[in-house]
């Protein structure tokens, strides 16, 4: 999924799929992200943070 926004003080990010759809996914693991980050999500939490991978 790609970063769209983050919410650093909730522990949250707002991220895309690959079809659009946005989801909100828990970031505590994978902090700080960025806007365009790519990252792993299972069931809602982020899990890896994709070194080098940045949506185009």
């Amino acid at each position: 999924m790609t970063v769209v926004r983050t919410d650093e003080d909730r522990g949250l990010a707002l991220c895309a799929d690959a079809e659009g759809a946005r989801h909100a996914v828990e970031t505590a693991l994978v902090e700080p992200l960025a806007a365009g980050r790519v990252v792993l999500v299972h069931a809602g939490v982020a899990i890896a943070s994709l070194a080098g991978e940045v949506a185009p």
